[in-house]
């Protein structure tokens, strides 16, 4: 992700008034780029503790029946500065600007 960020500054947009930007996995980088990522954080280490117990209990029922099992790990979102959207600027007339983020106001 901070490759598509130095692509995104190198074309001159910036990260977040012309375009949010959101990672997955929540890489510690993600929170030391400028701005810092937005991430989807799907618990990496909660992951492999869980794939590991379930291959010993499937190792353990080594003589038995095997039964598919599902395990569902819930992400997080993560929202930091990449994503948010600033509040457009005001115009003379009374209006405001929202052009450029397509009528989407951070609240």
């Amino acid at each position: 992700m901070a490759g598509a960020l130095q692509v995104i500054k190198e074309v001159g947009l910036r990260v977040p008034e012309d375009i949010a930007l959101v990672g997955f996995s929540n890489e510690l980088f993600s929170r030391l780029t400028e701005p810092m990522l937005t991430s989807v954080d799907q618990h990496c280490e909660l992951m492999g503790r869980s794939a590991t117990r379930l291959l010993l209990q499937i190792m353990e029922e080594q003589g038995q029946h095997f039964a598919p099992r599902h395990i569902v790990l819930q992400p997080d979102l993560l929202v930091r500065t990449s994503s948010l959207r600033h509040e457009p600027v005001a115009q003379a007339n009374g209006q405001k600007d929202d052009s450029r983020n397509n009528g989407f106001l951070a609240k």
